[in-house]
């Protein structure tokens, strides 16, 4: 799963919505969004802190929109070798 965090808003949002910290907790991959409006140690800061939240996930800097398909495009659990942590499955799976 990808998601997208905003790094210029996003401390605020991590601290007050309880569901931007479930996207970033279940994703594969992170895409931080307006790297290029932000100051550089603000979005070091926010990767450490994605990572105590999900030290699984791939954070993916865009600045002016900008990213490469290929970091995003493959995302499934077969091409990272490992099976998917914390899915939910049915009784009986």
């Amino acid at each position: 799963m990808i998601t997208t965090v905003d790094a210029y808003n996003a401390d605020w949002q991590l601290d007050l919505q309880r569901e931007a910290v479930k996207q970033v907790a279940f994703a594969d991959r992170i895409l931080l969004t307006k790297t290029d409006l932000t100051p550089p140690e603000t979005v070091s800061r926010l990767i450490e802190r994605l990572h105590g939240i999900n030290p699984a996930a791939v954070p993916i800097p865009v600045s002016h929109g900008a990213v490469d398909p290929a970091l995003i495009l493959g995302t499934g659990f077969a091409e990272k070798g490992r099976p998917g942590r914390g899915v939910a499955r049915g009784r009986g799976a």
